[in-house]
Parts: structure tokens; C-alpha cells; sequence
């Protein structure tokens, strides 16, 4: 899906939900392609590096020794209803999440040469590409 924001033409490997700017909404493989920021010849990819582990040890008032799940991934947190940032908040706050391992989003340049630009929202991700990408820091 591609979108047009200050002349910086972004391309999103699935439609962008904006309820789910946290990297465990992105978390596929270790490193997987999130989105690529454009400008002329200018471009930055996004992708979400790392490793996910989350404990689920269910909802506090139904909590017993066989409700934990482990989740891995994305599709794993959203199978079991935790779709949006706030949901995954929420069970951050009850305890309900014990974090082993949590990913994050990370800057890669044209060649792919990775930037060093780590950070844990998507919108934050996007925002310094475009900074990068105005710079004329891509290369």
C-alpha cells in the first residue's frame, strides 16, 4: 500500500492500522520489512528487528498456571484478541505480560546498510526516516 505524506511517498508492506504503532503488531521474522520511505532517489526502509516473547499468563481474574500462552509473533498476539497498542498496554499494566524478548523498529538505507536508528513506535520510526530523507541522509 503506498501513501504520500510531505512529498515522501511511503510504501507499507500491509495497510497501516493505526491502532498498532508498536513493534509487536510487526514482528514476523527477526527482520521483517515494515515499510520503505521515498523521495526522488532518496529512501529509507523500516524494519522491525529482533525477537518477541511474551508470557501471557491470562487475565488477572482468570489467571491459573494453565492459561500462559507464549506469543512470537504478531498473529499470535492477535489471535488471542490483543489487536490494538491500548489492549497491549492494558495487559502490560495488569501483569498479565511477563516480556522475554521484545522487537523494535529499526533504519536501513538504500543498500540496506542498517542506520542505527532504533525505536518502539511506528510513527516515531517514520518520522525520523523523513528527517533522514530531508537531510539527505540515505546514502
Amino acid at each position: 500500500m503506498k501513501t504520500e505524506q510531505d512529498n515522501i511517498e511511503i510504501t507499507y508492506y500491509q495497510p497501516r492500522h493505526g491502532n498498532q504503532d508498536d513493534p509487536c503488531f510487526h514482528t514476523k521474522s527477526g527482520h521483517s520489512w515494515v515499510a520503505t520511505l521515498r523521495h526522488g532517489e532518496k529512501e529509507i526502509a523500516i524494519f522491525c528487528d529482533g525477537e518477541m516473547r511474551i508470557n501471557d499468563y491470562g487475565a488477572p481474574e482468570n489467571r491459573t498456571t494453565d492459561t500462559q500462552h507464549d506469543i512470537r509473533c504478531s498473529d499470535d498476539l492477535i489471535d488471542l484478541g490483543f489487536d490494538t497498542d491500548e489492549a497491549v498496554f492494558e495487559a502490560n499494566e495488569n501483569g498479565q505480560f511477563y516480556w522475554v524478548n521484545n522487537s523494535w523498529f529499526d533504519l536501513y538505507d538504500a543498500e540496506g546498510e542498517h542506520l542505527d536508528r532504533v525505536s518502539h513506535d511506528l510513527q516515531d520510526a517514520i518520522n525520523e526516516a523523513k528527517e533522514l530523507i530531508k537531510e539527505g541522509k540515505n546514502q
